[in-house]
């Protein structure tokens, strides 16, 4: 009887840039919102689950994954913003959904030449060392590109480490501005404070909703 083939290795997780690049605004997540406390020792995998379902509820579906030291980072897709930091309804980003072909090239043209507007990403950092986003400024074109240098889910090697007491989550928001000439300029401050930020995503009140499960 043949062997039954081994199962290809897991993808590699790519390494997130450390220290962080400098933020627009930043929020840390209560601990309690992340991991559930009759749980005693959860897992990376439990935090990810918890983080997935509520960016799932909050519309974002699209997300990919980065190691960061002694933990993980999930990055976004780059969405199109209000000036009140809501997600805009039309043309929010470019989705497997959507009935126009994807297009990276297109999407870049349009978002450095084209359309006026404001641009947010979200990244979710979970990790128990200290983060000072002191790193070079990104991009509006390296915020697009971002996600889709990530892998789609944690190695299981990765998803079974422990989220420790000294594990916390933090919410690095990348914001750009987008006038009628001229290249995308990335946000230094943003007007909005990191946790006002998610709580327009949605993204606060999905997490939120979790917390009695």
């Amino acid at each position: 009887m043949e062997a039954a083939p081994a199962a290809p290795p897991a993808p590699a997780l790519p390494e997130f840039q450390w220290p962080p690049p400098a933020a627009s605004a930043w929020v840390v997540i209560p601990d309690d919102l992340i991991a559930r406390r009759a749980q005693s020792r959860p897992s990376f995998g439990d935090v990810r689950d918890r983080l997935g379902r509520a960016l799932d509820a909050a519309g974002y579906s699209q997300r990919t994954f980065f190691s960061v030291p002694n933990g993980f980072a999930i990055v976004t897709q780059l969405e199109r913003i209000g000036d009140d930091g809501v997600p805009t309804s039309a043309r929010r980003w470019f989705t497997a959904g959507s009935t126009e072909i994807f297009s990276l090239e297109e999407y870049l043209k349009r978002l450095l030449f084209a359309e006026a507007g404001r641009y947010r990403l979200v990244v979710l950092v979970v990790t128990d060392v200290s983060i000072a986003a002191t790193g070079p400024y990104i991009s509006a074109g390296e915020a697009a590109e971002l996600a889709d240098n990530g892998v789609m889910d944690l190695p299981p090697s990765v998803a079974a480490m422990e989220f420790s007491a000294d594990h916390r989550a933090t919410a690095l928001i990348y914001e750009f501005r987008k006038r009628r000439t001229g290249d995308p300029e990335f946000v230094k401050r943003s007007p909005l404070p990191g946790r006002d930020h998610l709580v327009k995503a949605r993204i606060w009140a999905a997490i939120e909703n979790l917390r009695t499960r």
